[in-house]
């Protein structure tokens, strides 16, 4: 057995779950059809009332273990218990709304050599039943010092492509579960692990789906919960650092009033934007402004 975890090390997934039973299916399927065989799957259930357990029990597989917790609303709990509660060597995480390509485990077990502790990839995008074909969301290589990478220019990490060393996870003392950081966790995730190692990998390559829908946290402002996230982080930025920092959150803070239609304010908010911080965010801001103006004639 030690000389297979060698070769095929033992990934375990962790796959947190609400009341999604029309859509876990999907993701569990998703993993068991996975090439690379040697995993354990940890769904952590919040005590959902819609049938989740039903879903679960119609899969007939060992590597398969449904555990319960009272999150409190708190998604770092329920991580950290099946963290707690599993054995892998390697960490995956996977949301219940998303699901992974066959080849994702076997793809990234054969990147994570020695010299690297994380590993991340690109997501399609499904919305309404279909694939977007000029849409992903796409990470990016990350520079060193990772942590005033992923602080500067953003979260390229997207949860469900994540593979990372349950040593560093157990080394930053686990997942925040620290309620003003929710949905933002992820973020603060990625830079407590940039704060103990730089050897993050980024794979170009469309591994998995994720999935929009009314119910995500791409509906949600992000923007407080991303002050939270990145607030034990800012002291190894400079000041005009800090300021490009600010500068996106006000963006973020922005687009969710954009996308919700409230134009005045998303307007006010964006403008906020239009310093020399960030030409990326202040051309897209200048867009958005100009699209709020086309749609307020």
């Amino acid at each position: 057995m030690d000389e297979l975890n060698e070769i095929h090390p033992l990934v375990s997934i962790i796959l947190p779950t609400y009341n999604r039973a029309e859509l876990l299916g999907r993701a569990i399927s998703s993993v068991i059809l996975q090439d690379y065989k040697n995993w354990e799957l940890m769904i952590v259930d919040n005590y959902s009332h819609d049938g989740t357990d039903a879903v679960v029990e119609n899969f007939k597989d060992s590597r398969i273990r449904l555990l319960k917790i009272q999150n409190d609303g708190v998604i770092g709990k329920s991580r950290n218990h099946g963290i707690r509660n599993s054995t892998g060597q390697w960490l995956a995480f996977l949301d219940s709304d998303d699901w992974w390509l066959p080849s994702k485990l076997s793809i990234c077990i054969a990147e994570c050599g020695n010299s690297t502790d994380l590993l991340y990839h690109d997501l399609a995008i499904s919305k309404n039943g279909k694939i977007l074909k000029w849409n992903k969301i796409s990470g990016w290589a990350l520079n060193k010092p990772v942590i005033n990478d992923l602080l500067l220019k953003g979260n390229a990490i997207a949860n469900s492509t994540v593979m990372v060393r349950r040593e560093i996870i157990e080394r930053i003392g686990y997942i925040s579960e620290d309620i003003n950081i929710n949905p933002s966790v992820d973020y603060n995730t990625w830079l407590k692990v940039a704060r103990v190692t730089n050897s993050f990998k980024y794979i170009p390559k469309v591994l998995g789906v994720y999935l929009i829908h009314a119910g995500g946290v791409s509906q949600r402002d992000m923007s407080i919960s991303h002050n939270f996230a990145i607030a034990d982080f800012l002291g190894v930025l400079t000041k005009f650092e800090l300021e490009s920092v600010h500068n996106q959150v006000n963006y973020i803070h922005g687009r969710y009033l954009y996308e919700s239609k409230n134009y005045a304010s998303a307007e006010a908010a964006l403008k906020k934007c239009m310093l020399p911080y960030d030409l990326n965010i202040f051309i897209k801001s200048i867009i958005s402004i100009i699209l709020i103006k086309l749609k307020t004639l």
